[in-house]
């Protein structure tokens, strides 16, 4: 397996073709939602690190377009645009990152507290 297919497997995106970007006359890898939600990802991580927080419930709200863009093209069969999955992936995945950096600050923050009341050095 090449360092691509494993990325690919990765990313589990179902890689629809009409569904995929196009940028410079090639068709990108992975469907325009997830490659905003990769984006979306990158950004809370990056801001996080540089001090950008939002509260858990607008991070929560973020993500909701997406699953309503998703809903009524699963269920009710209307088409969505690669315009649409792209923004609603990029708030999506924007949303969940500062969730995932909140989780993971606050696990890192408890053990600080614990390895302090135990004094560890």
């Amino acid at each position: 397996m090449t360092g691509r297919d494993f990325m690919l497997r990765m990313m589990s995106c179902h890689r629809i073709p009409e569904r995929c970007l196009v940028v410079a006359g090639r068709r990108m890898p992975v469907c325009a939602r997830c490659f905003g939600s990769y984006l979306g990802h990158a950004a809370a991580v990056i801001l996080f690190l540089f001090g950008v927080r939002i509260h858990w419930a607008l991070g929560l709200a973020l993500v909701v377009p997406m699953g309503i863009d998703w809903g009524i093209q699963r269920w009710l069969g209307i088409m969505s645009t690669n315009p649409r999955r792209l923004v609603t992936g990029l708030m999506a995945g924007f949303g969940l990152g500062m969730g995932y950096m909140w989780g993971i600050s606050w696990i890192f923050r408890s053990i600080i507290v614990i390895l302090k009341e135990i004094n560890w050095h």
